[in-house]
């Protein structure tokens, strides 16, 4: 973990200049990765952006990060198999209740 306004690691030295700044300044720092994000201030609030680990935002309380594609990726890899021959059966249950739904029929 690493410091939000310094990128230093969070576990290392004291961070007592940050805490001061985070009370009024975003986060400049990836506290996953350090890298510097891409802030943005708006009149409303802000959003700072790790090219890696994705977004957060001012909009609630507490900054939330959103879902990267790389880990949306590696949720959907983890899901079962699709059971083919069970999806057809049932599109066809589907199609006899509501129409066949196709373009091209």
């Amino acid at each position: 973990m690493f410091c939000d306004q310094c990128g230093k690691p969070a576990a290392e030295g004291e961070h007592a200049r940050c805490a001061d700044r985070r009370t009024l300044e975003p986060p400049r720092f990836c506290v996953d990765c350090a890298r510097r994000m891409v802030v943005q201030v708006t009149p409303t609030g802000w959003t700072a952006r790790c090219s890696r680990h994705g977004e957060l935002a001012s909009s609630s309380r507490t900054p939330r990060r959103r879902t990267t594609v790389r880990e949306f990726q590696e949720m959907a890899r983890e899901l079962p198999p699709i059971d083919v021959e069970q999806w057809r059966r049932d599109r066809e249950a589907d199609d006899a209740i509501f129409g066949d739904d196709r373009l091209d029929h």
